[in-house]
């Protein structure tokens, strides 16, 4: 994994403890990192900056 893949996974686990302090139950956290999981997979990150024409 490169840098960017650990600032990202970072962030993702960032998010589901900021999530999990306003109240998202486990099961939720569960299927948002299982959402997350199936977009690094597919290599779409949201981060990536867009190239100009």
């Amino acid at each position: 994994m490169d840098a960017r893949g650990i600032i990202n996974y970072y962030g993702m686990l960032r998010l589901l403890k900021a999530l999990e302090g306003h109240g998202f139950t486990q099961k939720e956290l569960k299927r948002i990192a299982a959402h997350l999981e199936l977009e690094v997979e597919r290599g779409l990150f949201l981060s990536q900056p867009k190239q100009a024409a």
